[in-house]
């Protein structure tokens, strides 16, 4: 499966040098659907994104009909292809801080694999702001990538499900992708309480969805019992990667530990495939 990928990441932060900005991009927004075993669907209703610059300035692309966004993987599937929200507007280049969408309430809704169907509810009504910084090139075609923590940021309430701002925005050009293989998760006593975890930096200690936001997970993906799955958007980095039996028992906010059965560390390169096996050290760009 893939993610883009990638609980302690409520904006995801890109450091990028300053640079002049002239002239406008085709923009195509990419979200791209994630193995999660907590509901068997997550369908989100976008009407319309605005990008907001750090100057201020607002780009505003109205959906006419809406997207519908299914943020949940096929179990079958190794490697979805990422839902397009829009594709080829033309967005003025430079810096920009947030993306912003604004969601239908009522046309949105979370199967649950046991209980049936809920409503979907985001914070801020129908906006769900995602605070991070990312820049789009003059005179290019960018690939922007949303990518949703369903494990982290989707949360059961009594009567519906709150879809909370944990995500990972960056693009297709500054990004790699991370395939995961031999990942060792039917040694679980639950197979389907297994997931994966990644932190920026190497050689990181893992902790769950309850550390503090400087110290947990950059992004986490509660998968399940699978051998193979890949993360298609990754951005260029070092990161430690954990698995736990206990994904599923992890509770955003709670400050309960889980435990972990290893970890491996990983370098990613934009534009490259790292390739990761528990057991046989460092994933390295260029490997797959």
């Amino acid at each position: 499966m893939v993610l883009m990928l990638l609980s302690g990441l409520a904006a995801c932060k890109l450091t990028l040098p300053e640079r002049d900005e002239a002239g406008d991009s085709n923009v195509t927004l990419l979200m791209p659907p994630q193995q999660y075993v907590g509901a068997a669907q997550v369908e989100l209703r976008v009407e319309a994104v605005e990008l907001h610059r750090d100057d201020g300035e607002v780009h505003r692309i109205d959906l006419d009909p809406p997207e519908t966004v299914e943020l949940v993987a096929d179990e079958l599937e190794e490697d979805p292809f990422p839902n397009a929200v829009f594709i080829d507007k033309t967005v003025r280049s430079g810096d920009y801080r947030r993306v912003r969408l604004i969601v239908d309430r009522e046309r949105s809704f979370v199967m649950s694999t046991a209980q049936g169907e809920f409503d979907l509810v985001v914070d801020g009504g129908d906006r769900l702001d995602l605070d991070s910084d990312f820049r789009i090139e003059a005179a290019t075609d960018e690939e922007l990538i949303v990518d949703l923590n369903l494990h982290a940021g989707l949360v059961e309430r009594q009567t519906d499900f709150e879809l909370r701002p944990e995500h990972v925005v960056t693009t297709a050009a500054t990004s790699g992708e991370v395939r995961f293989s031999d990942l060792q998760l039917a040694t679980c006593v639950d197979p389907l309480n297994a997931g994966l975890y990644l932190y920026e930096g190497l050689d990181r200690e893992p902790v769950g969805l309850g550390a503090r936001a400087d110290s947990g997970p950059f992004f986490s993906v509660w998968s399940g019992n699978l051998s193979f799955f890949a993360l298609r958007y990754v951005p260029a980095g070092a990161y430690t990667v954990a698995w736990s039996c206990e994904a599923g028992d992890d509770v955003p906010g709670e400050t309960s530990g889980i435990e972990f059965e290893g970890q491996e560390n990983l370098e990613v390169e934009a534009q490259a495939c790292s390739l990761l096996a528990f057991g046989a050290g460092r994933g390295e760009p260029g490997t797959c």
